[in-house]
């Protein structure tokens, strides 16, 4: 599957998915699921910059430093705790 042909991720989804369903737009953060057993938060991203080709090497990072990461599955993040008293409070607050 191509880069840029990953379907949309469900919205609804709490279960580890495959990384080839991951969505590879830039700084949209999910959690990825590490080979050695953390869970970090993460993005598709520039991972490192390729002096002889002089260009980006795109992959999964967890920091702008971090390098790239090989993880084995993901899952959106998950709401915020007080996500749904902010959608019920008032306009005027």
């Amino acid at each position: 599957m191509s880069d840029t042909q990953n379907p949309p991720p469900s919205q609804n989804v709490e279960a580890w998915q495959p990384m080839d369903t991951a969505e590879l737009t830039g700084r949209k953060n999910i959690l990825l699921a590490l080979p050695h057993g953390d869970v970090s938060e993460g993005y598709w991203g520039a991972a490192h910059y390729d002096r002889r080709k002089r260009d980006y090497v795109m992959g999964w990072v967890t920091s702008p430093n971090s390098g790239l990461v090989r993880p084995i599955a993901w899952q959106p993040m998950p709401k915020h705790p007080n996500a749904a008293l902010k959608s019920e409070g008032s306009a005027d607050e």
